[in-house]
């Protein structure tokens, strides 16, 4: 059985500069001192492969780590399965808040194995924040209003995924903001999580969302913090685990800033609508004039139409414009290496 530790043990925490060594020294916490914990049975838990074969892992429970989040760096190596497109698609699947894995076609591969017969992930985090209840936008207002509120929290999990035990149940259960004399803290709480393959997209998601939350504000985001009641490692990712931080340290790749015109995230939307075929009308010029170079959703739409394009698929009328965009994930944010890594090659 894993044994509980208390949240202010120096071991289970990491203040980290950057997200590349705290995903290192929480990997390493669990190596080092984690319990090892008998499988789960629940046929509809990943933790089972969905009733198939219980799989074992290695857990620390109530930890906590916390990330300077001034400036967003991202790791990327050969070795670390991590990939910039499909952090991009799921950021914006998020800021959609849609359930439907279709609008998700560079990220689909993982989630189908969580998703309905027809297609839906009704327990996706953009879809819980937005769906029915606007939580993001009522918590900017909060925030605006009362600079030191503690109600800016958006409530991810509900009664139904403990009464129905989805395939989808979420991992994280609450985002909290806090504006602080360093700027906006964020805080998430995760009922469960998978370090090796999974913290590195779900604490960047959170970071790129505490970073959209700010640019609104008109603030610098300060710290990150996420707390884990279970931060774990399968049995079968163990040694994997161990050859991956043994290893060189990955090199980090650092992150524009969000724009703070709201028009930018608008055309970000727009075209991730293009690129999967959700509109198939030809991108004007004032699309791309409010994917101001530089900022993070220029980034985050360069490197989606990177991805979309490299795995041979096209968009028809909007093929030239998008291959500009495109090639600017090389050019300006120096991208190269980290696509080669993710099996996308230069044309």
């Amino acid at each position: 059985m894993s044994r509980p530790r208390p949240l202010d043990c120096p071991a289970e925490q990491s203040n980290a500069p950057s997200l590349g060594p705290c995903w290192t020294e929480a990997v390493t916490l669990v190596l080092r001192e984690g319990d090892e914990v008998q499988g789960v049975r629940d046929p509809t838990s990943v933790g089972s492969a969905f009733g198939r074969s219980p799989r074992s892992f290695r857990e620390v429970t109530a930890v906590k780590l916390r990330v300077r989040a001034d400036e967003l760096a991202l790791p990327t190596s050969p070795t670390i399965a991590f990939r910039f497109t499909q952090l991009a698609a799921l950021f914006v699947w998020t800021l959609q808040g849609s359930p439907d894995l279709s609008r998700l076609p560079l990220y689909a591969e993982r989630g189908a194995p969580f998703a309905t017969a027809s297609g839906r992930s009704d327990g996706a985090f953009g879809f819980r924040m937005l769906q029915p209840v606007n939580q993001l936008r009522a918590a900017i207002t909060l925030l605006q209003r009362d600079p030191s509120t503690r109600r800016a929290m958006i409530v991810l999990g509900n009664d139904r995924d403990v009464t129905r035990l989805p395939r989808d149940y979420p991992c994280a259960t609450s985002i909290q903001f806090m504006l602080r004399g360093d700027g906006l803290r964020t805080f998430v709480h995760m009922r469960s999580q998978s370090v090796f393959n999974l913290f590195l997209y779900d604490a960047s998601l959170f970071m790129l969302l505490q970073r959209y939350v700010a640019a609104r504000l008109g603030v610098s985001p300060s710290t990150y913090a996420h707390i884990a009641n279970s931060l774990h490692i399968y049995s079968d990712e163990l040694d994997k685990a161990k050859r991956v931080v043994s290893s060189a340290p990955p090199m980090e790749v650092p992150l524009p800033e969000f724009s703070t015109h709201a028009s930018g995230c608008s055309s970000l939307l727009r075209v991730a609508d293009v690129i999967t075929g959700h509109d198939m009308n030809v991108l004007g010029p004032t699309v791309l004039d409010d994917l101001e170079s530089g900022t993070l959703e220029h980034f985050l739409a360069a490197t989606l139409a990177y991805g979309w394009l490299r795995t041979g698929r096209s968009t028809g009328r909007n093929d030239q414009l998008l291959t500009g965009l495109a090639s600017t994930v090389q050019s300006d944010y120096g991208l190269a290496a980290a696509m080669e890594w993710e099996g996308y090659h230069s044309a």
